[in-house]
């Protein structure tokens, strides 16, 4: 009997070691998997562990990260806390290797200046300039698109993205005379016959192409920046309308002006993060650009050729663009997704400019060209969405 117990007792132990040998290589095999969550339930464990090892709790550190804390300390070594690392549930880190593609819908308008086509509730007779009130066309709302591609590389982890813009807003206006009403053409006419209506049509033909390399940043708990510079070519082209029609030949007036040219940028773009995936995010760049510019402006009156100055240099634009609006974002196993909506303005300066000349008196003495400038702004709504791989 002696023997027999000492033999069970032996046995005992071994399927006991056995056992928890078992339960213990099951865990480290299942904890080990590095850049998964895990969860467990029941008390367990009651939150989610990223690769480095810390908790997503309101509660704070657990006794793993405490230990792993105390071995970092004891090595010279820095862990990142459970707060720092909740930042990464949902944005992209800025130490790993991933890329991302991006679509932008764009519901701008188109503003400028310079646009006036005629005078309103003019003076008929007793004066040789302009009377009564200048009117403008505008530009309606319309829709584009944005779209861009970008890889995080080693050993810096830079940024190489690409990027393209574009939209084509349009806009149109007319007036009528009465009456009351006695409409004055802001351009030459053939003759001075009273105008019965003016008609106006305008559009813009706006493209841009960026090649950026970036730099991401966490300066706190709560804030990614990422810095940026690189290179901006800009196509853009304006097609301007004008019709006068009166008891004699109509008039029409054809403008058109384009711009072609690349440059430099800089740019920095921040993510306060207040939690829960929800942050705002705000974006401001600058450039400027060095290209061609032309600009034709075609008058006729029936057959008869009134004006056609053409004008053409090489120039330095420079344009400003600010976004800012709220964003959310949410980081799963091998992918990501940020969501944003904002408002988004850009400012053009050196590029709008409008022809016009005085008219001709005594035969070819008295002609004057001339031409006046105004900026070109698009302003509006720019939603996003973002993958991240």
């Amino acid at each position: 009997m002696k023997g027999l117990f000492i033999t069970l007792s032996v046995l005992s132990v071994s399927l006991s070691q056995l056992g928890w040998s078992e339960v213990d290589s099951e865990a480290d095999e299942f904890i080990s998997e590095e850049g998964d969550y895990v969860a467990w339930e029941d008390g367990e464990v009651v939150d989610e562990y990223d690769f480095y090892g810390t908790v997503d709790s309101e509660l704070g550190q657990n006794a793993v990260v405490q230990n792993e804390q105390s071995q970092a300390s004891a090595q010279g070594a820095t862990v990142k806390t459970a707060t720092t690392d909740r930042l990464y549930r949902y944005r992209s880190k800025v130490d790993k290797h991933s890329w991302y593609a991006r679509g932008e819908y764009l519901f701008w308008k188109a503003e400028e200046g310079e646009l006036d086509y005629v005078l309103t509730d003019a003076q008929p007779t007793g004066f040789t300039g302009a009377t009564g009130k200048l009117k403008e066309v505008g530009f309606d709302w319309a829709s584009g698109l944005r779209v861009a591609g970008g890889f995080v590389f080693s050993p810096d982890y830079w940024t190489l993205e690409g990027q393209y813009t574009w939209i084509k807003p349009t806009g149109e206006d007319s007036a009528h005379a009465s009456s009351s009403n006695f409409l004055q053409g802001t351009y030459n006419q053939a003759n001075n016959a009273p105008i019965e209506s003016a008609h106006s049509r305008i559009s813009l033909n706006y493209q841009l192409g960026e090649l950026i390399l970036a730099k991401r940043f966490q300066f706190s708990n709560q804030i990614l920046c990422r810095f940026h510079s690189g290179l901006i070519g800009a196509w853009i082209e304006q097609d301007w309308n004008i019709y006068y029609k009166d008891s004699n030949p109509p008039g029409h007036i054809h403008q058109k002006w384009q711009f072609q040219g690349g440059g430099l940028q800089v740019g920095i773009c921040g993510d306060w993060f207040f939690g829960s995936g929800v942050s705002m995010l705000a974006q401001a760049r600058g450039a400027l650009l060095y290209g061609a510019y032309d600009n034709h402006l075609h008058n006729t009156s029936g057959d008869n050729l009134v004006e056609d100055p053409k004008y053409h240099d090489h120039r330095v634009a420079s344009t400003l663009q600010i976004i800012l609006g709220p964003s959310w974002g949410r980081i799963y196993r091998h992918w990501g997704v940020n969501i944003s909506v904002g408002y988004e303005l850009n400012v053009w300066f050196n590029l709008q400019q409008v022809l016009r000349s005085l008219g001709t008196i005594g035969g070819n003495n008295g002609r004057d060209s001339r031409h006046s400038n105004a900026n070109v702004a698009l302003q509006g709504v720019t939603t996003r969405l973002q993958l991240d791989f």
